[in-house]
């Protein structure tokens, strides 16, 4: 998920910032074997909401969510940032990750940081639910603006 921009501005951005995080998984304990979590899942509805300053928006998650297998036998979330989670049954989670990249649109650098993320696969491996918070701050030209977004979406998976 992305996200980042001043006020509405920034929150356009930093909703594109969370939804390109990706991430990268090892499985531990049982249930679910990375296996269930690769392939392309496809959004099939979800919203994200931040709140900038008090002022709060929400938009639709679309688009796709790819898991592709990792390295030590873990799997990874295609995307622009790295999200490093576990399995544990049909859960991959992660916590207190974060990330930087460059907003394209205004030139300022947005900072990513993710407080809680599951990507839960259901026991037949076609669909599964995603769920996120945590914050996204800009600086442009030495101003700073900081969001916090709280993520939830469903996802059918539409190809191994």
């Amino acid at each position: 998920m992305s996200m980042g921009r001043t006020s509405f501005a920034f929150a356009a951005a930093l909703l594109a910032l969370t939804a390109a995080c990706s991430g990268s998984t090892t499985s531990s304990g049982s249930g679910l074997s990375a296996s269930s979590f690769i392939g392309t899942w496809k959004a099939t509805s979800g919203t994200i909401t931040l709140n900038c300053g008090g002022q709060t928006s929400t938009s639709t998650i679309t688009g796709d969510v790819v898991w592709a297998a990792g390295t030590n036998g873990g799997i990874v979330q295609t995307g622009s940032c790295n999200l490093t989670a576990t399995i544990s049954g049909s859960t991959a989670s992660a916590s207190n990750e974060s990330c930087t990249e460059m907003d394209s649109t205004t030139g300022g650098t947005i900072q990513l940081q993710l407080t809680s993320y599951t990507f839960a696969v259901s026991a037949d491996d076609k669909t599964a639910t995603e769920n996120g918070s945590g914050s996204a701050s800009e600086t442009i030209s030495g101003q700073s603006v900081t969001c916090t977004y709280s993520e939830t979406a469903s996802y059918q998976k539409i190809a191994n």
